[in-house]
């Protein structure tokens, strides 16, 4: 028989073992667990982590550095006047402390502001930049804000502003004669401008429009006219304003129709011989040399008046030389008595027209002192004197001065 262990373990109890082992192994990964965390906790090195990078704190950055943020950045005379013309900124402008720069920046903004133009002070730009405003806008009260080519600025706006005679002007430039107001004159002057005949028939003188439409059509309507008067004014009216001279000759010999006629182109051709290729009898063309040298500047005229029409010819040289201050005139009077009348009429009771320089040529030496004397008090210039070559006279002369101031 076999000998019983003492020791006897049962089969049915082996399954209780295993829960224990579980037991076991959980309290050997919590004491772990709470070791590890122990051990971080008291700062205990970790292992390396290659995908960890630790910051070389030799190496610090500074934030001001790097945080744009707290820089301030400032515009000088340069960056206000760029971001003027950029943005097209008067007032960007003003931020300008540089007169110089200010002004460039002006006058680069002054064709797009206004402001900016009334702010230039070149006057010939700020007229240019103001006038080219006022065109823009129709507007001719801007002008007003200029001091210098204010009239300019008005003119360029409106043609007639200094016009003369506004109503044709502002006929011819609206291509309208009823700004004439029925103005005979004026319907005249917009008829030959235009060449308008139909504006002729507006004018309410009959007379003036028969002369006005044969002069445009060059055919004559003046012969339809009922009196000769009006005929020969007419003709008068047609060859003036058809430029002319031949049909003067239509007119009514020895008229004064017919003298004035060739007398105003005797003045218009330069040459006083119109006088005589017009037919005029001896006095009306003594008349007619005289209304020529008289109108023309020219002496010539007179000189042509014959010698023995001595008093045609006294009466153009004394006209002459009183109208234009030239004693000196009075040489081409042979007679002395006359001659001498000449210089007094001119240098004594007509002075107000003396021209000094028309005294050396004066042969008489009384008269040429005379002349001298007179002219050194009209103008208030005593040096005058210095022309007089003789001591006595240059004496008599400044003495003659002294008193007068006196």
């Amino acid at each position: 028989m076999a000998v019983e262990s003492r020791y006897k373990f049962k089969t049915e109890d082996d399954g209780n073992i295993l829960p224990l082992i579980g037991v076991l192994v959980l309290l050997i990964v919590l004491v772990a667990g709470a070791f590890y965390i122990l051990l971080t906790a008291g700062g205990g090195t970790e292992p390396d982590d290659p995908d960890i990078i630790i910051p070389d704190t030799n190496n610090t950055i500074n934030v001001n550095e790097t945080n744009q943020t707290n820089v301030t950045y400032v515009c000088d005379d340069t960056c206000h006047f760029d971001l003027a013309i950029l943005n097209e900124s008067v007032d960007e402008c003003e931020l300008i402390s540089n007169e110089t720069l200010l002004q460039d920046c002006y006058e680069h903004l002054s064709d797009v502001s206004l402001a900016a133009c009334l702010e230039v002070i070149d006057p010939e730009k700020k007229a240019f930049c103001t006038t080219a405003f006022a065109l823009n806008n129709n507007d001719i009260d801007l002008c007003d804000l200029l001091s210098e080519g204010r009239d300019s600025c008005k003119e360029a706006i409106d043609p007639c502003f200094s016009s003369t005679n506004e109503p044709l002007c502002r006929a011819l430039d609206e291509d309208d004669p009823s700004y004439c107001m029925y103005n005979s004159d004026c319907l005249l002057d917009y008829s030959m401008e235009k060449q308008d005949s139909s504006a002729c028939k507006i004018i309410q003188n009959p007379v003036l429009a028969a002369g006005c439409e044969s002069a445009i059509k060059k055919t004559d309507k003046c012969d339809d006219l009922n009196l000769q008067s009006e005929r020969d004014y007419c003709y008068e009216i047609y060859a003036i304003y058809s430029d002319d001279y031949k049909v003067c000759t239509s007119i009514t010999q020895d008229t004064i129709y017919r003298l004035n006629c060739l007398s105003r182109f005797a003045v218009s051709e330069g040459n006083y011989s119109v006088c005589v290729e017009g037919g005029l009898n001896l006095d009306y063309r003594w008349a007619c040399f005289t209304n020529y040298s008289l109108m023309a500047h020219d002496l010539s005229g007179c000189k042509a008046i014959h010698a023995l029409a001595s008093s045609n010819k006294f009466n153009c040289v004394f006209e002459y030389a009183k109208k234009y201050g030239e004693p000196d005139a009075c040489e081409v009077i042979l007679s002395l008595p006359t001659k001498d009348t000449c210089y007094q009429g001119t240098i004594i009771y007509s002075a107000k027209n003396l021209q000094p320089d028309h005294c050396e040529n004066i042969t008489d030496f009384n008269w040429k002192n005379k002349c001298y004397n007179e002219a050194a008090k009209k103008y208030d210039d005593v040096s005058i004197c210095d022309a007089l070559e003789e001591d006595f006279a240059f004496k008599a002369c400044v003495d003659a001065y002294n008193l007068y101031k006196n």
